[in-house]
């Protein structure tokens, strides 16, 4: 199989290491507009070859990961499609799906298939390097009932030698899931540390910095949530930004009260499943009709 990365950042780079490491025979190319960034591609060893025309890149690919901003994903995926010859299946990991979906349709060709995906890693790093730990990472994948064949085998392929979980889902249901696991985190971290550096005593609390307030960093760095991709997905994230600050009043309210009964029913335990605001519980994408529509009982977990 031939794969071309377009886009070599983090994601991008571990998954060119993934693919090499498990399909030995793989031939990765890496396409990226930043040059600096290719440059740190081939010392990771992430990719075999780079080549700075996009076209020239993704020519006589099997596989291309589309892994860019909102705004270039749609141009990169309109002149892909239009330019490229030859049966060739395009995963796109832009955070979101249904705001694309007409647009995709407008420009989709019969040999040039174009499948959400989105890959969530394991962890931001590695234990042994500096590369993202996909470990048991999941792919969500979204296709449409007309998706081919060919690509739902393409795509369940680049799953497993990526070491994770191929999930199929619906657009509405990614974007849902995208809100309220990312970019709801960080927005919740860039909140907190905002909060922060407008008070007083900022130098003392970056002294006394510890592991909470690392972690809410971490959540601030888990994705690169842009402007065009939160106002793309305004619904979802406005949900759960919702959600989110009745639980923050319920606790300032029982603070504010002495209430220590009310406080605790505030304060959800860690593991504790938090149901969304319609009382559906959260985490049921592997009983997403959509899995049964293309895999039956196959790729589910063991």
């Amino acid at each position: 199989m031939r794969v071309t990365l377009v886009g070599l950042g983090e994601l991008g780079c571990a998954v060119g290491s993934a693919l090499k490491a498990s399909a030995k025979e793989t031939q990765v190319m890496g396409h990226d507009p930043e040059r600096e960034r290719v440059k740190v591609a081939r010392r990771a060893r992430a990719i075999d070859r780079s080549h700075w025309n996009l076209i020239a890149a993704c020519e006589g690919a099997d596989v291309v990961w589309v892994d860019l901003p909102l705004g270039e994903t749609l141009d990169t995926l309109r002149i892909l499609s239009s330019e490229l010859e030859g049966q060739t299946l395009i995963v796109d990991n832009c955070p979101c799906k249904a705001s694309m979906a007409r647009e995709l349709e407008a420009f989709a060709r019969r040999d040039v298939e174009i499948i959400g995906g989105h890959l969530v890693p394991e962890s931001l790093v590695s234990e042994n390097s500096s590369l993202m730990n996909l470990g048991e990472a999941l792919l969500l994948l979204v296709p449409t009932v007309e998706t081919p064949q060919w690509a739902i085998e393409r795509a369940l392929w680049l799953a497993e030698n990526l070491g994770a979980e191929g999930v199929f889902t619906s657009a509405a249901e990614h974007d849902g899931l995208v809100a309220a696991t990312e970019q709801l985190p960080a927005l919740a971290g860039a909140a907190l540390r905002g909060a922060l550096a407008h008070e007083p005593g900022g130098e003392d609390r970056a002294r006394c910095s510890g592991p909470a307030l690392d972690l809410f960093d971490a959540m601030s760095a888990l994705t690169s949530v842009g402007v065009d991709e939160l106002l793309a997905n305004r619904d979802n994230v406005l949900h759960w930004l919702a959600a989110y600050g009745a639980r923050l009043r319920l606790v300032e309210e029982a603070l504010r009260d002495g209430d220590a009964r009310a406080l605790s029913r505030a304060l959800v335990s860690p593991g504790e499943p938090v149901g969304a605001p319609d009382g559906n519980a959260i985490g049921e994408i592997a009983r997403s009709p959509w899995r049964d529509l293309f895999l039956g009982q196959l790729g589910q977990r063991r």
